[in-house]
């Protein structure tokens, strides 16, 4: 699948994976945010957001944390509008704690603000907006810094920060990655898809090809 294919269309053949073999995670999907409820959170971050980011927020709405709907891989859960702008906030917050005492946090922080998207910043930028979370406190972000990689999707981790690099160039690029793999039954960035009772759940393969971990390809 190529990388340009349109998010709404990997999505569509996302979802409709989930209707056909893991209905209970279908089942946990919420409605979307309207456009104006989008354009309101974008505004509230006071830093531009892709088109594609804009999209990806009105094509679901998170889902049930109850049911922990692990739609990505790594047993990841896409965020709602709102709980995105809510993780955003408490990495920021908990990183001007962890700054605040260290000058050379604080200036780290500064230079990353005016580098291009994609570049290892090694601390939490308003630029960074939130996808999904997992359960041990590693999110994957948009971002939006300018640049040619504007819109890239990038981990973010307790400890290692962003260092980990790139996931992928791009939402659309990482639901068509996901989508292929779901319909192959391939792992996914080392994780196997699997379904028990009804659910979606990715199980860790170390002895996965290389070419299935679904990173950033040029």
């Amino acid at each position: 699948m190529s990388t340009d294919t349109p998010l709404e269309t990997s999505w569509v053949r996302i979802t409709t994976w989930l209707l056909a073999h893991a209905p209970a995670t279908a089942a946990a999907l919420h409605p979307p945010a309207s456009a104006q409820d989008v354009a309101r959170a974008e505004e509230s971050t006071g830093v531009v957001w892709p088109q594609q980011l804009r999209t990806w927020f009105g094509l679901h709405g998170g889902w049930d944390r109850d049911a922990w709907a692990a739609v990505l891989p790594g047993w990841s859960s896409p965020m709602s509008l709102s709980r995105s702008l809510e993780e955003q906030r408490t990495w920021l917050e908990v990183w001007e704690d962890v700054a605040a005492d260290d000058e050379d946090l604080v200036e780290r922080g500064v230079l990353a603000m005016g580098q291009h998207a994609g570049e290892v910043a090694g601390a939490f930028l308003p630029f960074f907006v939130p996808l999904d979370e997992d359960q041990s406190g590693e999110v994957l972000f948009v971002d939006c810094r300018p640049g040619p990689r504007q819109g890239c999707v990038t981990h973010w981790m307790k400890h290692d920060f962003d260092h980990y690099g790139l996931g992928w160039w791009s939402i659309a690029q990482m639901l068509s990655d996901v989508a292929d793999h779901l319909q192959q039954w391939t792992p996914c960035r080392y994780w196997r898809p699997q379904v028990e009772d009804g659910a979606l759940r990715w199980e860790f393969d170390e002895d996965a090809d290389s070419d299935s971990h679904c990173l950033a390809r040029g």
